[in-house]
């Protein structure tokens, strides 16, 4: 497989959500959530809260690299706004990231994670 042809998955996660800033926050999820169910190559855009709803985790999964930078090109300004109002954002990916994509999440990627290729 190659970078471009492989799927993308990934687990952002948003780690401090405070009181004040929940409000705006959720509505903010809202607004992502409709924007990112409508690209074409997004195929899961799920969202968990913790009990107290002061962190969360999105699992993401796109059908290439070049899906998941549309999505940044999508939403980028409301993830920037997520982040701020979240206290911050880390992102762990799952597949074969094109070079383009690498560089798209540095300063936010945890993570990257290879599938498993038996014999390897």
């Amino acid at each position: 497989m190659t970078a471009n042809t492989s799927r993308i998955g990934m687990i952002a996660t948003i780690p401090a959500i405070t009181d004040a800033n929940r409000e705006a926050f959720e509505n903010t999820v809202t607004e992502a959530a409709e924007a990112v169910r409508a690209e074409s190559g997004n195929t899961r855009y799920d969202w968990f809260f913790n009990a107290e709803r002061t962190a969360c985790v999105v699992h993401e999964e796109y059908a290439d690299s070049d899906a998941v930078l549309t999505h940044l090109g999508t939403v980028g300004t409301i993830v920037g706004q997520l982040a701020r109002l979240g206290g911050g954002l880390v992102v762990d990916l799952f597949g074969y990231p094109s070079p383009q994509l690498s560089t798209a999440l540095e300063g936010h990627l945890r993570s990257a994670y290879m599938p498993h290729q038996p014999g390897t």
